[in-house]
């Protein structure tokens, strides 16, 4: 027998494997759903589009020609420097990069860049990008003709320093660290002499003095987003400022666009307002649909009868859970409503599994379903739901443990979807999650739970193989915020 588990630490670490960005912490839904919305007070739909999720960058370079042999500009780093433009400091807002066509190679680009500077009187800079990575915003940086030296023996730095082409300019504001600039003014020329001198004895380290670009962190409109603690953790009922999924960064560079998240759980209310932006147009109630399978296991869609609503009904008061699971992991953020997902532009697909299972459908169903349903469209799936207990050990046999396998390396364009599952949430009762054989699948993420305050949630399961977990709760006080079903029904019941 299966059972709901209200525990959602997944939906966070789906929103990680979306954006490459991990944490150390977990999440559980609160008894009581605190998503205000109601059939009585119908909250209007603003319909913002997909393309206006903030891009990965703010601008990319493919186009721009580089030198043919990267330069180390210190600490580790190197550049591969653009040979068809400079950077021109203080030259008026939207001014500040001059292009043109690409010369042959860097001593001409410094005799371009020397005349640019003389007729202009200002300083400018070369351009680079940092060598192995793509060229974007992110990943330029300006170099000028300064150098950063550390040292504590100024006096035969300096000198050592003039032997190289470089002269003193000034003291850094730590005490450790001076400023050398290039006799000739040229940025090659500081390269070249940095390098060198970071191998005389009287210096500690020397690097480029390098200029990058910063940018603003995403911010969030989403009125119930101050009660998000798992996402921002402030301090609510009692946490620990700071121990959250730590969002925010990642979601400066991305926020799931192109991601489909498959809920596996009970009932996800589709046309709830801070869902139904976000809801693609394939989802399955398995306890309502007729299903054929292929002699490898997997669905044959076109000659199964197949429900693809998996919305509560009306009478149907214990149809939760999905509707908020799915809010954690993608409501749809910035529409001044409600509450945001962890990952707010990513798509979500649901399957309806509780009801099913109640109405008797096969392990064979089941199991197949979960792990194959779609699995070239959905890349990451949620089950926040598990055994009704794991106080002996299970293997992942049979057809569970080979659609597993199949799903976890067919699906996605043949990168695997991702399978994150809920450890377990009967830690009182000494249950290991290691004794699941489900969970101990090379193809599954198990995910444990931890509270506001950076500790493990008093009920998450316990085993070797989990390596992660996401910000969850210990009770109603400090549960998650999170979309709950409209009206009446719901955790929520108040008006």
């Amino acid at each position: 027998m299966k059972k709901r588990i209200s525990l959602v630490s997944g939906s966070i670490l789906l929103a990680c494997c979306i954006t490459g960005h991990y944490m150390s912490n977990s999440n559980r839904i609160a008894e009581v759903s605190k998503e205000k919305s109601s059939a009585n007070k119908p909250q209007k739909l603003q319909q913002t589009s997909h393309e206006g999720q903030k891009k990965l960058f703010s601008e990319t370079y493919a186009d721009v020609v580089c030198s043919d042999v990267p330069f180390y500009v210190g600490i580790g780093e190197k550049v591969d420097i653009a040979l068809d433009r400079v950077y021109i400091k203080g030259n008026g807002k939207g001014k500040c990069f001059e292009k043109f066509d690409p010369v042959a190679d860097v001593n001409e680009l410094e005799t371009h860049r020397n005349a640019v500077a003389q007729g202009l009187g200002k300083n400018v800079s070369l351009v680079g990008f940092l060598h192995g990575v793509p060229r974007c915003q992110d990943t330029m940086r300006t170099i000028s003709n300064s150098v950063l030296i550390k040292t504590e023996s100024l006096e035969e730095c300096i000198q050592d320093a003039k032997e190289l082409g470089l002269e003193f300019s000034h003291r850094s504001s730590h005490p450790s660290y001076y400023v050398f600039r290039a006799t000739d003014g040229s940025p090659i020329s500081a390269i070249n002499a940095a390098a060198a001198i970071e191998r005389s004895k009287n210096v500690m380290l020397a690097q480029m003095n390098v200029g990058q670009q910063f940018r603003k962190f995403a911010t969030v409109n989403d009125p119930l987003y101050k009660e998000q603690w798992h996402l921002k953790n402030t301090g609510q009922g009692n946490g620990i400022p700071g121990e959250d999924a730590n969002l925010e960064p990642a979601w400066d560079l991305v926020q799931g666009s192109g991601i489909v998240i498959g809920v596996n759980d009970d009932a996800v209310q589709l046309n709830h307002p801070d869902l139904q932006p976000n809801v693609t147009s394939y989802h399955l109630d398995m306890g309502n649909s007729v299903l054929v399978f292929n002699p490898d296991g997997t669905l044959n869609e076109a000659a199964s009868t197949i429900d693809s609503d998996p919305s509560p009904g009306d009478d149907e008061l214990d149809d939760n859970h999905g509707t908020a699971v799915a809010g954690v992991a993608a409501a749809r953020g910035n529409n001044n409503i409600g509450v945001t997902g962890s990952a707010p532009f990513a798509l979500i697909s649901a399957v309806r599994i509780f009801n099913a299972i109640n109405d008797g459908v096969t392990d064979t169903e089941e199991i197949a379903l979960l792990n194959t349903f779609r699995a070239v469209d959905i890349h990451v799936k949620n089950n926040s739901w598990g055994s009704s207990n794991q106080l002996w050990f299970s293997n992942a046999a049979g057809l569970e443990a080979d659609s597993l396998m199949s799903a976890g390396t067919i699906g996605r364009g043949g990168r695997g979807t991702i399978h994150a599952y809920a450890a377990g949430n009967s830690r009182e009762f000494y249950n290991q999650a290691s004794k699941s054989g489900r969970l101990n699948s090379p193809y599954v993420i198990p995910v444990a739970a931890i509270g506001n305050r950076g500790g493990h949630s008093n009920y998450s399961d316990f085993g070797p193989m989990i390596v992660v977990g996401g910000p969850s709760g210990t009770s109603a006080a400090n549960g998650i915020v999170t979309t709950d079903r409209t009206g009446v029904r719901g955790y929520n019941t108040l008006e």
